[in-house]
């Protein structure tokens, strides 16, 4: 039970990190009850967020088949931004896209022919190809585990900026001058 003058626990890391030649900022801020995972592209300024709840996180590690406490996955994922991982087991960060990941699961289900594609609609294909996956490996001696964490897009980079209008080494002539011929007959 936290009491009224406990603080509670709120753990927050990042790191910068590159995958396949594209450069990230992964920050991590997690508490009892839930997760949040910013990813920042560095050259493109897409971001892309989410927050997941404990249940949300207990549940995806019980269907990967490895299930791990809320508490022991979000340090599980601190060790693997910070990169401290023990000799007896490997944690790794990848960021994959939606064509990423479905390349993955073809790998693991034997091959683009063991499952047929199923099709989405215009709208949901859109919105996946927006996305990024922060995938957490936990790699033992006998077993390796990818927990998958979606995360949308929330702010796609700015337009480019039009190029400056074109400047001419003299201004124009200012209807309101006269001419210096003028001006000094004056």
């Amino acid at each position: 039970r936290r009491g009224a003058g406990r603080p509670s626990h709120t753990m927050a890391a990042s790191a910068f990190i590159a995958v396949r030649g594209i450069e990230y900022t992964l920050g991590l801020t997690a508490d009892e009850a839930a997760l949040r995972i910013d990813l920042q592209q560095a050259d493109g300024g897409h971001i892309w967020s989410a927050t997941f709840d404990s249940h949300y996180v207990e549940e995806i590690t019980r269907k990967t088949g490895s299930f791990k406490r809320f508490g022991a996955f979000v340090s599980m994922l601190r060790r693997a931004l910070a990169a401290d991982a023990t000799d007896a087991e490997s944690l790794k960060i990848d960021v994959l896209t939606y064509a990423d990941l479905q390349v993955l699961k073809q790998r693991r289900a034997g091959g683009a022919a063991a499952q047929p594609q199923r099709t989405q609609p215009a709208a949901a294909a859109a919105d996946s190809a927006q996305r990024r996956y922060v995938i957490l490996t936990h790699s033992t001696a006998h077993d390796r585990t990818h927990f998958p964490l979606p995360l949308p897009l929330i702010a796609p980079p700015p337009p480019p900026m039009p190029p400056p209008p074109a400047t001419h080494p003299f201004p124009p002539p200012s209807l309101h001058q006269r001419p210096a011929a003028a001006a000094a007959a004056a």
